[in-house]
């Protein structure tokens, strides 16, 4: 594999949060700054195929669907239904059926989470100020 060597400047505050990771893991800072952006920039092979599909699709999707998709979240119900069966996962446990509807919660909310990522790069790099999709709420 052939490697290529790049300069990062970092702000101090990100810089000690790599430093703080790669001392609690034992590991050099590059090493924690390579997971970390190995983990942002999956492989699109490493996505399910429908996924991988509609990323594909939006470079082509209209800025006010971009917007719409970057701005997107769980429903209150689901959001309010996964975080009950987190809870109840830890206080009291779940049943079989329960733990298959959290699992498809989650997915559904790292599928929304990539998804609305994406959406986001294609209007920055359209050349959109996407600083308010960035703060959090």
């Amino acid at each position: 594999m052939t490697a290529h060597a790049i300069t990062l400047q970092l702000p101090d505050s990100l810089y000690e949060r790599f430093k703080r990771r790669a001392d609690e893991a034992s590991r050099s800072i590059e090493a924690e700054v390579l997971d970390a952006m190995a983990q942002a920039a999956p492989e699109t092979e490493e996505l399910p195929p429908d996924l991988a599909d509609a990323l594909t699709q939006l470079e082509v999707f209209e800025d006010e669907a971009l917007w719409k998709l970057a701005n997107s979240h769980l429903s209150l119900e689901e959001s309010t239904e996964l975080e009950e069966l987190h809870l109840k996962r830890q206080s009291v446990g779940v049943t079989p059926r329960e733990k298959a509807r959290t699992a498809f919660l989650v997915g559904q909310y790292e599928r929304a989470m990539v998804l609305r990522a994406h959406a986001t790069r294609v209007l920055k790099e359209r050349g959109h100020d996407v600083s308010c999709l960035l703060q959090e709420p």
